[in-house]
């Protein structure tokens, strides 16, 4: 099965390296050097495909929507096999985060599903789907395709949603 890690975290295969002087002595980690070329190269196989992206639900994105403020993703075995042929001296193996199963009540508590729910709405809204319209199941069935909310059943998705949050 193929895993997908935001995009951010690629920088988990560069070789680490810090400033050594800090203007800023509440950092608690000095800044990162990034190399540059690296992020160019990168974008290029992108550009051309030799790298897929893909929404927070798995579907795959074109790149122009490289820059547009949406939650990117990017498929381990594709950006290894890229960097294998390319030839560059990194390998990315990104950390999987283990964390205990949230429960929908903790995620509704702390605003998690609110706002999973309002990302949602955007990208409805994004598609033209008019938010007077939007019912609670067609935003529980979209909500229920996203990473955070994949294993709760769409009926309860329904009943812990507010359609509140999103007819202001």
């Amino acid at each position: 099965m193929t895993e997908y890690y935001e995009l951010g975290r690629i920088e988990e295969c560069l070789p680490t390296i810090y400033a050594k002087e800090t203007h800023n002595d509440e950092l608690l980690e000095p800044p990162r050097i990034l190399h540059l070329e690296f992020y160019k190269e990168l974008r290029i196989a992108i550009m051309l495909g030799d790298i897929h992206l893909f929404s927070s639900a798995g579907r795959l994105l074109s790149p122009k929507e490289l820059g547009t403020g949406l939650e990117i993703y990017l498929s381990e075995e594709k950006v290894n096999s890229w960097l294998k042929k390319e030839q560059l001296p990194y390998h990315w193996r990104p950390e999987k985060t283990r964390t205990k199963p949230v429960t929908l009540l903790e995620l509704k508590a702390d605003g998690r599903l609110q706002q999973e729910c309002l990302t949602v709405i955007k990208n409805l809204k994004t598609r033209g789907i008019p938010i007077e319209g939007l019912q609670k199941r067609k935003v529980a069935i979209e909500l229920q395709a996203r990473l955070l909310c994949k294993r709760f059943k769409i009926n309860t998705l329904e009943q812990r949603i507010r359609a509140s949050w999103w007819r202001r």
